[in-house]
């Protein structure tokens, strides 16, 4: 191939893709399909493979996918299957994301539609080729150009990839980072915050892979290595703050009829996205700010050799969240002065 001239290595690297548009349209061809090596089938954005599953038998979509449930067969049966089990859970859970939607939806009788991306043309059969406003091109107007415009999608950063494995689910990105753009914190938290999801923060561990950091320690309970997960929400000092945090969260929300919503990591690294627009804001000022806290603090005592305990934490947290309060214009508009004034009350219950 490498003596190929570029020009024919680029035509059919352009009409790979172009193929790969094209879905198989009824079950016998999506259950035949083969699960690796399949450009169809991708795990952040290339084909995959795993020899392990080859190995046991596992090839094409049929070989997991359970007909009487209408569903990817259960984590069990891919345990008792697989010959050898190192990294099965890994591989597994990659496998089960690489499957498209559409594969899945089909196969279950659910009616899809071909829905067109946000600019650009898509492909809907083999001979109909649909604008974005789903009307037909007439084929004589259909260029290269307009095709490779048509394969432009859109790019999903890599942490949503490592949350979706973390949590073992697909999350709802799109409510993740709209929820995570209304909090009322300061800039400097919403910044802090929005590293953290993406998985950019410089923790003591990452530095001490690279060889930046003597121990990879956390600056808090000095024991265990310094994770984004670690820092800030499983370290035994930081934990005690949540727990502070999320008592007086219980307490508003008893006062408030409410339902309440447990202390969880995921909760604490994504924020939160799932229950109403009101609570969803106070919710997010609050964790943000206290986020910002915790790495204002473990700064601090790293370049300045000063120590916290989980009550003086708290402390910190409540006075910044009270200057938050009192600095917020006065021309808020009556919905957010009404936030304000709940994120007050839930300050004062915080002991």
């Amino acid at each position: 191939m490498e003596n190929f001239p570029k020009y024919y290595l680029e035509l059919i690297k352009t009409w790979s893709k172009f193929l790969s548009i094209q879905s198989p349209i009824n079950k016998n061809d999506i259950l035949n399909q083969q699960l690796f090596g399949n450009i169809k089938i991708q795990y952040n954005k290339k084909p995959i493979f795993f020899a392990n599953f080859g190995k046991s038998g596992i090839h094409t979509i049929k070989d997991i996918w359970d007909e009487e449930t209408k569903n990817i067969k259960s984590d069990n049966f891919i345990y008792n299957t697989l010959k050898d089990k190192r990294n099965w859970i890994s591989e597994w859970t990659r496998l089960k994301l690489a499957i498209p939607k559409l594969f899945k939806d089909r196969l279950k009788n659910v009616h899809v539609d071909p829905e067109p991306p946000k600019n650009g043309y898509y492909i809907k059969n083999t001979f109909e080729f649909y604008d974005k406003q789903n009307k037909v091109v007439i084929p004589s107007e259909i260029s290269l150009k307009l095709i490779q415009y048509s394969l432009n999608l859109d790019i999903v950063p890599n942490c949503q990839i490592k949350w979706n494995i973390q949590y073992n689910s697909e999350l709802p990105w799109k409510k993740i980072w709209i929820n995570l753009n209304k909090s009322m914190s300061s800039r400097k938290a919403n910044q802090i915050s929005w590293k953290i999801v993406h998985n950019i923060i410089y923790t003591e561990q990452k530095l001490f892979r690279i060889g930046k950091s003597n121990n990879g320690k956390c600056h808090f309970c000095k024991t265990e290595n310094e994770t984004l997960t670690h820092l800030f929400h499983s370290c035994n000092i930081i934990m005690v703050v949540w727990e502070h945090i999320f008592d007086a969260l219980k307490t508003y929300n008893v006062l408030n009829n409410t339902v309440y919503i447990p202390l969880s990591e995921e909760l604490i690294i994504l924020g939160m996205y799932d229950y109403n627009k009101k609570y969803n804001v106070i919710t997010n000022t609050i964790m943000n700010t206290v986020k910002w806290i915790i790495w204002k603090c473990r700064n601090i005592i790293k370049y300045q050799s000063k120590s916290f305990t989980s009550s003086q934490l708290i402390a910190y947290a409540k006075r910044e969240l009270s200057s938050l309060i009192e600095s917020m214009d006065k021309s808020l508009s009556s919905k957010k002065e009404n936030f304000a004034a709940e994120i007050k009350l839930i300050i004062n219950l915080i002991h």
